[in-house]
């Protein structure tokens, strides 16, 4: 298979500016969109669907222990379908606007389901009624801070209660 050089320049996008993007995600994207982009049934809107899938999927994935490699692939796959839309509607000129509101406010909803599920496994997996240690550690810091302090600083010794 010969490139078309005309083709890939306008499959190229370089709005994100993030080197994950730049350097794994724009490559790995172009490579997936290259052989799609002139199939029709395969539309911007289905992408984000597809990507959307795959994210939600990875959530899932995320609070079940034990598949946390095949949660990382799958939330790999749905950021190439969220990338892979846009770069088929600019290619297409296809671009509307309920298209750009259904992928933003999908992002919104996948992530935020993505980082939940992150936030109560990570949650999850700490001991019940423990804080972390970092907070046990400065929780311990003040205690003995304040015990110097407060030996210096207390009453004075004829007026403490000698009773019980």
């Amino acid at each position: 298979m010969t490139l078309d050089r005309a083709r890939l320049a306008g499959l190229r996008n370089y709005q994100s500016s993030e080197w994950y993007a730049a350097l794994v995600i724009r490559p790995l994207t172009i490579a997936v969109t290259y052989p799609l982009a002139d199939w029709r049934w395969v539309t911007p809107n289905r992408c984000t669907t597809a990507g959307n899938l795959a994210k939600l999927a990875a959530a899932a994935l995320i609070l079940s222990p034990g598949h946390w490699l095949l949660a990382a692939i799958l939330l790999q796959v749905g950021v190439v379908f969220d990338h892979m839309d846009g770069m088929l509607a600019r290619y297409r000129r296809t671009f509307t606007k309920l298209g750009s509101f259904y992928d933003k406010v999908s992002d919104m909803i996948t992530w935020t389901a993505i980082m939940g599920a992150a936030g109560w496994q990570a949650a999850r997996r700490r001991p019940a009624g423990r804080p972390p240690r970092a907070w046990r550690r400065d929780r311990a810091d003040a205690r003995r801070r304040a015990g110097g302090r407060a030996a210096r600083a207390g009453p004075p010794r004829a007026a403490r209660s000698t009773c019980g």
